[in-house]
């Protein structure tokens, strides 16, 4: 016979289990970011599978993802089908969340710029050997420098410091003075003409020219009318609403935001379940298309729920889901049904949960 011997992370306690206690297992969680393998660019919307038990989730914006509850032990996270797909190895731990990291995502270049020119003093002389600086502030409150001096005829040069709006100090004993500038990603920001060594030229001064006679006075001018009232604005016309394109279309007071969003499915396999991305998290409609040799199709979702199990028949393990889930951050007056989301097969089944689908080998 043997014992078992739980730690508890939370009251960080050793304490010895009874011989005859079934062992719990706590799930694990798997977090992680997927990019374009060429431009490294983050691909949002796209579904990303377990390999273990067939859940699907879709990515954020920024090509995130999470499965919060996954059994411990060695699984595959799949992107994409067929040859096209990429997998990436996760060991899951017991209550540790995974982080899966897609090399891909290194690849996006550092937003950075160049900045050079020559600076002069107020007498119009370059100047030899000033501090020239540029300071950022970092995310954890402390500021990073790049810095450089100017030669003997003031020109400078300042590699590798990241775009936006910068401030250029120049410090020497005679001169202290600071410059804005824009910096551009992959260009270079030289200063402003002002601050080029030309000096500028002094005009001569004329010869004092005598006042003029005074002229007689002028009559004053008639009154004008006074000007006619403004009209009023035109009334709104009501025309078909654009999402987000800063116009107010139809006349509500608001610019519509863009919803619902379209979440592609291509998952090989049944019986599998997809969920909606937190900045649109209710399922409002889908087109599905169950692959296989079973005349009936089933779909699964409660009201309020982000989750949507699909089931084609009474077989799990093979066929494909393909189609699209449509995603929005409204809650929608009713869960799926057979208006909002058809089923390719004869026999369709909109259901509240899966244990109300057909029952399965």
């Amino acid at each position: 016979m043997r014992c078992f011997f739980v730690v508890s992370a939370v009251l960080s306690l050793l304490s010895a289990c009874q011989c005859d206690d079934p062992l719990g297992v706590v799930p694990g969680r798997i977090d992680g970011q997927v990019c374009d393998a060429v431009t490294g660019a983050p691909l949002a919307n796209v579904a990303v599978r377990l390999e273990n038990d067939g859940a699907v989730v879709g990515t954020d914006g920024e090509g995130r993802y999470t499965f919060g509850v996954v059994s411990p032990g060695d699984d595959v996270v799949v992107v994409g089908v067929a040859a096209a797909a990429r997998r990436f190895p996760a060991v899951v731990e017991s209550g540790v969340s995974t982080v899966v990291v897609d090399e891909a995502c290194r690849l996006v270049p550092a937003a950075v710029g160049t900045i050079e020119g020559q600076l002069c003093g107020l007498d119009g002389a370059p100047l030899n050997d000033a501090l020239v600086s540029v300071f950022v502030d970092n995310a954890d409150g402390t500021e990073t420098a790049r810095q450089g001096r100017t030669n003997a005829d003031g020109t400078f040069r300042l590699s590798d410091v990241p775009a936006g709006e910068r401030v250029l100090e120049v410090r020497s004993s005679a001169f202290a003075r600071d410059f804005a500038l824009i910096v551009t990603t992959g260009q270079t920001t030289f200063v402003p003409a002002s601050l080029t060594c030309e000096l500028p030229e002094v005009p001569p001064v004329p010869p004092p020219v005598p006042p003029p006679e005074e002229p007689p006075p002028e009559e004053p001018p008639p009154e004008e009318p006074p000007p006619p009232p403004e009209e009023p604005p035109p009334a709104c016309t009501p025309r078909a609403e654009v999402c987000e394109n800063g116009v107010d279309e139809n006349c509500d007071g608001i610019d519509n935001s863009c919803d619902p969003i379209t979440l592609n499915l291509l998952v090989d396999g049944d019986c599998v379940t997809a969920s909606c991305p937190a900045s649109a998290p209710f399922p409002v409609g889908c087109d599905i298309h169950l692959q296989g040799g079973d005349d009936r199709g089933c779909v699964a979702n409660t009201s309020g729920s982000s989750s949507v199990y699909f089931q084609e028949g009474d077989h799990c393990g093979s066929g494909r889901v393909t189609g699209t889930l449509f995603c929005s951050s409204f809650l929608p007056p009713e869960p799926l049904n057979g208006a909002n989301c058809p089923i390719n097969k004869d026999q369709q089944f909109h259901v509240g949960s899966p244990d109300q689908c057909p029952e399965v080998d």
